[in-house]
């Protein structure tokens, strides 16, 4: 991590105990006392977190000794996953201590993979720029045996007992390795075969050894201290109070024992404290030896309370299915303990318990999740594939299932590419043909055919005539594919046995130059490494050299060296150099290294093109013919040097190539070996003189070359200044410089300052003058030179300057120059400002001078500087300050708007008149303009969307769509509703202001609300829509289009990652309106990622002591829905006895019904009803198919029932006179059911459209009854 984190930013993702906060505290170790770490797992407000980063900043700031200065100030921000922000909280957090971030100073971020936000990283790369993003990999199986042999254990012991447990998965996390290592060693070489045991067991050992060594001993009482463990953690991961304190004081980020209580009664706080389940943290609190520890614990008790899942959903809050990341672990740990009961946590968010690192044994549950998995990918909600650890999911008869999803010619994209994840990581070898089918398949996306490639080639090694290799055949390689799947094809036949050298010519230019993928790995990791065999045939080394000099014949002497295949294959060039030169043995490949070199040469490209190549060793024998064989091809001096330079040229070559040399025939012999003999020469070597001097030799070049290099080296002449360069040289000390700064001092007030300026930017030495404008005195070199009391000289220079002088600049405002006299003024007010000097200037005065602030040669780096100056001028000379400003923007048209840019901070709404006169001033440029109505926006919104709407119906004009956008990206969510009627309706000016807006790259998305952004989207996507985006590669110049491709693509993201639920509701009705776009349907997965994030409270510790303590009842009566389900199923067994026997059946079920009703009311004020716990239903609201038929169960049952009772009361009291014929008092002319047969009508009204009551309506208000009980009906009429 030491290296890594060399860059300005740098952030390390990690799943749950990976070792993430131990690395950053070794980081921070590391870096000396100029470093700092900060956690953010505190309930703690963004004002609290800034404070303590401030603090931090402070500390790493302040001056330190040389040593300390070695190395950067960093700054390293812990658990960011874990922060009580919301997410538009800790956006704002971020961007704010990155703004603050001192120069120089490091940023790092540590953060588990699930909870890192791209919003976040966005941010990040906005404001800091360089931004270095690494995971931390599982621990490999090297790894382990050096942490087992570290620890003083036999490794091949310890991996067999980690085998044998089938708990080699939990050895790739460093923080479980560490507690394996200790339960081998505490329980004699025996290991725990899964998660949750291995917790289970390192918690109870830990409970009983005390936290320091010198501790006394802890109490032997495991359940008590372990009951009051379960307690603190809980408390601890609800409260999102990480730490907790033996103190009586309580505080935002911790736990004191009066906050446990009643729960955890003091003596039990105090003692489970001394245990080592806790370590020390800072000012004398502790917190749990790890995160997954407190987790653990956490879950385990809940699982012990018997929570029900209703009341366990308040402390989870989650959010449209989907689990906040700060409680996602503790989620997994209670469906690994008790699975059968909190199921319904994985059908809930199956992707928060992949990413949380926890085990799951039961191959049942395992079958669920994977389902459940499939399903969200099916449906396009399956978010950031890359991140999520699929080992360890395997099931009997997982391969069906993924079969079935491969097969289905209706599965998406993502559920295959999640399908061949699934048997790639889970080394499923019996899907091998199945991925070999799919990755051979060429109606598949890219992107799942390369998946299921590499998984084909892990799961079984390819064979000589696979399908794989036809995928690098001769015409098989399809263009737009990104290089993926040839590159798969070439890797297949690599490995199947091919030949290295067999497919050199079928290599080719990558397709997508900026995509490192499965061809550029192919290119300069595979095949380099072949090359690297020492079994390689002495025939395919030649073959290949060949084919490396011929093809960098073509490399272009001048103009760009990356062209083609050539300039993409460095690595592969010099492995086969590489191999070459362990061949030297053999003639050929000598002459054929030798080629190559000199090809090199020639070419002038580096002898080893890749920085990283290394030469291997070579005797001295074979290396000397070598250079033998170069020498007699007459090699150039740049190629000596060059050889000489990467070590294939020693100086211990000089004696025996001064042998050859000797026997030079000619003098063009020797002049030939003149370089070979200039680059091995040592001087301090005596052997090397000694054979020079010997040398017997008549001819006249060798004796001059032995003469040069014999002959001591002169030493360089010290240098000699008394030329004309020393006339611009005044001062040869600081003492000569500072005599003359003192002594302008004692000039004419209105000289004094202004030469003390001049010399000021003098310095000592040969560098003399310093040509610089720097507004601020206090940065120029002579100021440096001064005493306090010389300093405060200068400054009473100043104002005496500032009283005196007479030259303002005013004549030169509009113009390119600027009048030194005016800004020394300038540099007398910032001078005063920085020293906080207190002095009184006439009105008229700051009149005179108010041209001096607005021409000069002022840089944005001067605009903070003359800040308070301004602010000054403006209030002592408004006019005369706006009247310069004005003068300046008139007459430098299209530099105005710096002038501006500086002036705008301290305007007011006084202003805001002469503001709107710019804006409306069509001599005033457009950009000088912008910057007005953006200052106008900001002074006063509606004016300045008056003055906007005065604009708009002056045409479409450049002017017009600048002002537009600059009002929009200002003041956004308010200008919003009058560009959009204008945008709407004139594409032409919609498609100019969204261009200025994504070329302006400072827009704020979150200026808009939820709906405006999307709306925005909209008209982006309609104008500009993705077929159109530009296919650009390699370095370029950014045009217009490309732009507002990323404008546009940003946009969606920025609403998803908002985390409120109207976000939420807006993305899903744009996936209604565009039901093709399935990245919408993703996006609305993010959003509800986020909205639980955001939403999720920490709970205050007394709300969560009373959710776990509240009493819950379980018995025959499950809950308040249970009694509803009752009652309805009574209410619909009363009316089906109606339809059976009429009146009667009615009455009877009336009373069922009331005695039903009045008994489950009286139940229920006993206190015997309440809400149930939510087995079986689902927490994104949908209840489960189980459910379902238990609800309609109930159902049926009570309505059963209820009939039952009905019946019974009839057969034990009907009517004895029910099989008479008709009663007196009624007419038996009426045929039975006429009443029935009547219109139905409402009381009251008169179907003819008088308002008195028919006969009918009467007749119809109850329903009739049967034939045989008209006589009962008529008598109770």
């Amino acid at each position: 991590m030491v290296e890594a984190a060399t860059g300005r930013c740098t952030v390390f993702l990690a799943p749950p105990g990976a070792g993430k906060t131990t690395e950053l505290k070794r980081l921070v170790a590391a870096s000396g006392p100029r470093a700092r770490r900060v956690s953010l797992g505190s309930p703690g407000s963004e004002d609290w977190l800034l404070d303590a980063i401030g603090q931090a900043v402070g500390a790493i700031t302040a001056p330190g000794d040389a040593a300390s200065d070695v190395l950067a100030p960093l700054l390293a921000l812990d658990s960011v996953d874990e922060t009580s922000l919301t997410v538009s909280g800790l956006i704002e957090f971020v961007e704010q201590t990155a703004d603050g971030l001192p120069e120089g100073c490091r940023l790092i971020l540590a953060c588990r993979s699930a909870g890192w936000l791209s919003a976040v990283e966005d941010v990040l790369r906005e404001k800091v720029g360089d931004v270095n993003v690494f995971v931390l990999e599982p621990l490999t199986s090297d790894d382990v045996a050096r942490y087992a042999r570290s620890a003083g254990l036999r490794e091949e012991a310890f991996v067999d007992a980690l085998s044998a447990a089938g708990a080699i998965e939990l050895a790739t996390s460093p923080h479980t390795l560490s507690l394996l290592v200790d339960e081998y060693m505490a329980a004699d070489g025996t290991l725990p075969a899964s998660q949750v045991d291995l917790f289970a067991r390192s918690c109870r050992r830990l409970v009983t050894e005390p936290r320091r060594p010198q501790d006394p001993e802890v109490a032997t009482d495991v359940e008590r201290l372990l009951t009051a463990a379960g307690w603190i953690a809980t408390l601890s991961v609800f409260s999102g109070r990480p730490l907790v304190t033996l103190s009586d004081v309580t505080g935002p980020d911790h736990l004191a024992a009066i906050d446990c209580a009643p729960a955890v009664a003091a003596k039990d706080f105090a003692d489970v404290l001394r245990t080592a389940l806790f370590a020390t943290a800072d000012d004398g609190r502790l917190v749990f030896a790890h995160q997954t520890v407190v987790e653990f614990l956490a879950a385990e008790h809940l699982v012990a309370t018997g929570l029900p899942l209703k009341r366990l959903g308040v402390l989870l809050d989650e959010h449209g299915g989907r689990l906040a990341p700060q409680v996602q672990a503790v989620a997994a740990w209670l469906v690994a303990i008790a699975p059968q009961r909190f199921e319904a946590l994985l059908d809930d968010d199956p992707e928060a318990f992949v990413r949380s690192g926890v085990e799951l044994r039961d191959p049942r549950y395992r079958k669920v999740l994977v389902g459940r998995l499939l399903d969200l990918a099916q449906r396009h909600e399956l978010v950031g594939f890359s991140g999520l650890d699929l080992t360890g999911l395997a099931y009997e008869g997982i391969e069906q299932r993924l079969l079935a999803v491969l097969n289905d010619p209706a599965s998406t994209a993502d559920a295959c590419y999640l399908a061949v994840r699934l048997a790639r990581t889970n080394g499923l070898a019996s899907m091998n043909d199945a991925l070999v089918d799919v990755a051979a398949s060429d109606s598949r996306p890219v992107v799942v055919r390369a998946a299921a490639g590499h998984g084909a080639m892990e799961l079984v090694a390819p064979t000589p005539g696979s399908r794989l290799t036809e995928l690098a055949g001769p015409g098989r390689r399809p263009s737009g594919d990104e290089d993926e799947l040839f590159g798969i094809g070439l890797r297949a036949l690599l490995r199947s046995g091919a030949s290295p050298a067999s497919l050199l010519a079928r290599l080719t230019p990558t397709e997508n130059p900026d995509l490192y993928g499965t061809y550029r790995s192919f290119l300069t990791v595979d095949l380099p490494s072949a090359y690297g065999s020492s079994d390689l045939p002495i025939e395919e080394i030649r073959s290949s050299l060949a084919w490396a000099a011929d093809l960098e014949r073509d490399i272009p002497v001048r103009g760009p060296r990356k062209s083609g295949l050539v300039g993409e294959i460095p690595v592969l060039c010099d492995a086969i150099l590489v191999a070459g030169l362990r061949r030297l043995d053999d003639p050929a490949v000598r002459d054929l290294t030798a080629e190559l070199l000199a090809v090199r040469a020639r070419q002038h490209v580096n002898l080893l093109r890749h920085r990283t190549t290394r030469l291997p060793q070579i005797a001295d024998q074979p290396r000397r013919e070598l250079l033998l064989t170069l020498q007699y091809r007459k090699a150039s001096a740049a190629l000596v040097w060059k050889l000489r330079q990467i070590g294939l040229l020693e100086a211990d070559d000089f004696v025996p190539l001064l042998a050859r040399a000797v026997a030079a025939a000619t003098d063009d012999e020797a002049r030939e070996w003149q370089p070979w003999l200039t680059a091995t020469f040592n001087p301090d070597r005596p052997d090397h003189s000694t054979a020079l001097r010997d040398m017997s030799t008549d001819t006249p070049l060798l004796r001059e070359a032995a003469r040069l290099l014999l002959e001591p080296p002169r030493d360089d002449a010290e240098p000699d200044f008394q030329d004309e360069a020393d006339a611009e040289i005044p001062f040869s000390a600081d003492e000569d410089l500072r005599s003359r700064l003192v002594s302008s001092l004692e000039l004419a007030p209105e000289q004094a300052f202004h030469t003390f300026c001049y010399w000021a930017n003098f310095r000592s030495g040969p560098a003399g003058h310093w040509e610089s404008y720097d507004v601020d005195v206090q940065e120029m070199p002579g100021w440096k030179l001064l005493g306090e009391q010389e300093r405060r000289a200068a400054t009473d220079a100043a104002v005496r300057y500032l009283e005196t002088a007479n030259s303002n600049g005013y004549d030169l405002l509009g113009t390119e120059q600027f009048n030194t006299g005016a800004f020394s003024a300038a540099r007398a007010l910032v001078l005063l400002s920085n020293r906080g000097a207190t002095f009184t200037l006439d009105n008229s005065r700051w009149r005179f001078w108010a041209p001096a602030l607005i021409r000069g040669p002022y840089t944005s780096a001067d605009d903070r500087r003359l800040l308070p100056v301004l602010g000054w001028a403006y209030k002592h000379a408004r006019a005369e300050l706006l009247d310069s400003a004005e003068r300046e923007l008139r007459g430098r048209v299209g530099f105005g708007q710096f002038t501006l840019w500086r002036l705008a901070p301290v305007l007011t709404t006084e202003a805001a008149p002469w503001l709107e006169r710019l804006v409306e001033d069509e001599a005033i440029d457009r950009s000088a303009a912008s910057v007005a109505l953006e200052r106008l926006v900001e002074l006063d919104p509606s004016r300045a969307l008056e003055v906007l709407q005065r604009q708009l119906g002056r045409g479409d004009t450049g002017r017009v769509r600048w002002l537009a956008a600059t009002t929009l990206r200002v003041a956004g969510s308010k200008a919003w509703p009058l560009l959009r009627i204008l945008l709407t309706s004139d594409k032409l000016m919609a498609s100019a202001v969204i261009g200025d807006i994504a070329e302006s790259h400072t827009f704020d998305s979150q200026q808009l609300t939820e709906q405006q952004l999307a709306e925005l989207w909209e008209l982006s996507n309609e104008l500009f829509p993705p077929s159109g985006d530009p296919m650009v590669r390699g370095v370029h110049v950014v045009s217009r289009r490309e732009s507002v491709t990323e404008f546009r693509n940003r946009l969606l993201p920025a609403l998803a990652e908002r985390g409120t639920l109207a976000a939420v509701e807006t993305l899903r009705q744009l996936s209604e309106r565009n039901p093709d776009d399935t990245g919408l349907r993703r996006l609305i997965a993010i959003a509800r990622r986020a909205r639980a994030r955001a939403s999720w409270r920490p709970l205050p510790p007394a709300q969560v002591i009373g959710l776990l303590t509240q009493p819950h009842r379980r018995g025959a009566i499950t809950g308040l829905s249970a009694a509803v389900l009752v009652g309805v199923g009574v209410v619909i067994g009363a009316l089906a006895a109606g339809v059976i026997w009429g009146r009667d059946g009615y009455e009877a079920g009336g009373w069922t019904v009331a005695i039903v009703m009045s008994l489950l009311g009286l139940i229920a004020a006993l206190g015997l009803i309440r809400p149930s716990s939510r087995s079986g239903t689902s927490r994104a609201g949908s209840p489960s198919r189980r459910a379902v038929l238990a609800s309609a169960g109930i159902v049926a049952a009570a309505a059963v029932a209820s009939v039952g009772i009905v019946a019974l009361v009839q057969s034990k009291g009907g009517d004895p006179k029910r099989d008479e014929g008709p009663q007196p008092g009624v007419s038996s002319a009426v045929p039975s059911g006429t009443a029935a047969a009547t219109p139905s009508v409402s009381p009251g009204l008169n179907p003819t459209g008088g308002n008195e009551p028919t006969a009918a309506s009467t007749a119809t208000l109850l329903p009739s009854p049967a034939p045989d009980r008209v006589g009962r009906a008529a008598e109770g009429g």
